[in-house]
């Protein structure tokens, strides 16, 4: 990634990509990776079934926070949006059903609060 936006470091950028299967060593890539000239922000990779509030990823969220980055989520569909349990192989929940509780969730924590800078 740091090859590719070298081309031109004031317009492309790239997301830290941030497996959830192991949340601590993603937080110590995002914290190795932050001042980076491509980092513009933090990607979780949530394999379905676990829930963004899940406690076990207040590492992805806290070193996002620490090297103030902003969360991008991507819900893996492809374009058909079904309610959870209900989807064809190789899509997870559509964008509605899986986006829709983060705000919720992280309102309820105060994640929003602490995220918030000055």
């Amino acid at each position: 990634m740091a090859e590719y936006c070298a081309a031109d470091p004031r317009r492309l950028k790239g997301m830290v990509l941030a497996p959830a299967n192991d949340p601590a060593w993603s937080a110590r890539t995002i914290k190795d990776l932050v001042h980076e000239d491509w980092v513009a922000a933090v990607c979780p990779l949530l394999p379905e079934g676990l829930p963004i509030d899940d406690p076990d990823l207040e590492p992805i969220w806290a070193a996002a926070n620490d090297a103030d980055l902003p969360i991008c989520s991507i819900d893996f569909s492809e374009g058909v949006v079904l309610p959870p349990g209900l989807h064809p192989m190789g899509v997870t929940e559509g964008c509605p059903w899986r986006l829709g509780p983060h705000p919720a969730a992280w309102y309820r924590e105060g994640r929003c609060a602490r995220r918030v800078r000055s």
